[in-house]
């Protein structure tokens, strides 16, 4: 009799044995996984960010610039000194002498920065854009009847400008932006006018509001 509860006993201590030495291996295996998950996420970042850095960081109301006489559009920052800017620009007929639809599309890098006690912080930045307009009387490819290059895409412009902001607090930014587009900067090159910089270019100014 005693033997036989004795045999009871010591399996039951071998049955509770068992099942915490699987407790404990199953918590140390999710430990482990989580361990992995978080050094996978240190070592790629990306991982968990990819998604995040396609959502605008500002959006853009803009005036003049050869960017439309008013504008609306959104940035994306990549870098501290590099951001993307997409708008949509249109000048009415009363401007233009007709009206006019365009997409910009834009590269800002910020190459100074500075901030004034009175004002905030200010930042220069050298900007390279490209602007697509749409229009019947446009075209991307040279229609047949002209000569090969007798035209360039007039569909597509393409900038070359300064700019210039002032944060008016943590979240409007002002900003002032000095451009010409690469007809003008052709004939600069080729006609070397010393007048060039006062019948050329234009400026343009925009609210920046962060968003993020």
């Amino acid at each position: 009799m005693r033997q036989h509860t004795c045999s009871k006993i010591f399996l039951l201590l071998l049955m509770v044995t068992n099942f915490e030495t699987t407790a404990l291996s199953d918590e140390k295996t999710q430990g482990d996984n989580h361990t992995a998950s978080i050094i996978a996420k240190i070592e790629h970042p990306e991982q968990k960010n990819r998604y995040q850095r396609l959502k605008p960081d500002t959006i853009i109301v803009h005036s003049g610039g050869y960017q439309g006489a008013f504008g609306l559009g959104f940035g994306l920052r990549w870098l501290d000194q590099f951001s993307s800017l997409i708008s949509y620009g249109y000048t009415p007929q009363a401007i233009g002498g007709k009206d006019i639809n365009q997409l910009n599309l834009n590269s800002q890098f910020q190459f100074f920065d500075f901030k004034m006690l009175s004002i905030g912080i200010c930042f220069i930045s050298f900007d390279l854009g490209i602007i697509y307009g749409l229009g019947k009387n446009l075209f991307l490819q040279l229609p047949k009847k002209y000569p090969k290059r007798y035209y360039s895409p007039t569909a597509l412009r393409y900038l070359l400008g300064l700019k210039s902001g002032i944060a008016l607090t943590d979240i409007l930014v002002l900003t002032f932006q000095y451009v010409y587009l690469d007809s003008e900067l052709s004939a600069l090159v080729a006609e070397r006018n010393e007048n060039f910089f006062q019948k050329n270019g234009s400026i343009g100014i925009g609210i920046s509001i962060n968003i993020r």
